[in-house]
């Protein structure tokens, strides 16, 4: 009997651990937030829907914007100035949970992301990716209500399968980015040379058989996004708060066997995860009226 685990198989545990290790970390600074009063200011109310329509809005244009940038202006790393920024607004705000001085979060999020830059290691890359998807998670999480971020996670998942399957600018975006060291996408698996690449091969990975793969990219906001409506559901019940995070992990472990299973350039990772996720808030709301 052959008990060598396969790479895919691999693969799996190795997003699974990451999912769990990026809801942990939102869990504990969510207790954080909580526990130290954090205040955060939003545009509306927290359960009001124009919370919504304002991350909607700001997705789509920063999206546009980025895509223009990357295309006319090729010769400037873009992606990399906004990884850097969000990586040190992360980290920084984590920071300065535990010191008074600002000096201190400054310093910790400059050595951060410097050891990052001067250490291509995709590994420390992910560890940082969990950072900070769990402090966005729970920062979110912490101070919007679960009507605006439910609503915004079914206009992400709609949005997410047209920008692959039919616009496909998500695609064209990860190829962009899956090479420059950055938080936007997470690697998983054996690590793919992109400089060794042709262009066309690069772009277009049609003749790749799914028992080929042998590597994953994951962009962040698979993670991101649905970990927001998870420490939603998280403030108003423990309880389901664990099953929702369960719920989309077990969603996007299908989304990547079904990666895997067919002959597919790429997969949205949102869709199957949002309705995971609002049937168990569905089922959260039938508890409250029994």
């Amino acid at each position: 009997m052959n008990f060598q685990m396969s790479m895919r198989s691999k693969i799996m545990l190795q997003v699974m651990a990451s999912y769990s290790v990026s809801f942990l970390i939102a869990v504990v600074l969510f207790t954080l937030f909580k526990a130290s009063n954090v205040a955060v200011e939003t545009i509306a109310p927290a359960n009001s829907i124009w919370n919504t329509v304002y991350f909607v809005s700001v997705i789509l244009v920063e999206t546009l914007i980025l895509i223009l940038l990357i295309k006319y202006f090729k010769k400037i790393n873009f992606m990399k100035i906004i990884d850097v920024l969000v990586s040190f607004f992360a980290i920084f705000g984590i920071a300065s949970i535990f010191f008074s001085n600002l000096a201190w979060p400054i310093l910790i999020s400059f050595i951060a992301i410097l050891i990052k830059e001067l250490w291509n290691n995709f590994w420390y890359k992910n560890a940082l990716v969990f950072i900070v998807v769990g402090f966005f998670s729970a920062y979110i999480g912490y101070s919007l209500g679960i009507l605006p971020i439910f609503v915004l996670l079914a206009i992400i998942a709609i949005y997410d399968y047209i920008a692959v399957f039919k616009t496909k600018h998500m695609v064209f975006l990860a190829n962009n980015i899956i090479d420059k060291n950055t938080l936007f996408v997470m690697d998983y698996g054996r690590k793919v040379d992109y400089s060794k690449m042709s262009v066309e091969n690069k772009n277009e990975k049609k003749d790749i058989a799914p028992a080929k793969r042998e590597h994953l990219h994951l962009g962040t906001g698979d993670f991101a996004l649905p970990l927001l409506g998870v420490m939603t559901l998280f403030s108003q019940s423990i309880i389901f708060g664990l099953i929702g995070f369960f719920a989309c992990l077990f969603a996007l472990l299908i989304t990547i066997m079904l990666l895997f299973s067919k002959k597919h350039i790429a997969l949205p990772a949102i869709p199957l995860q949002a309705i995971a996720l609002i049937i168990v808030l569905g089922i959260y709301y039938l508890t409250l009226t029994i």
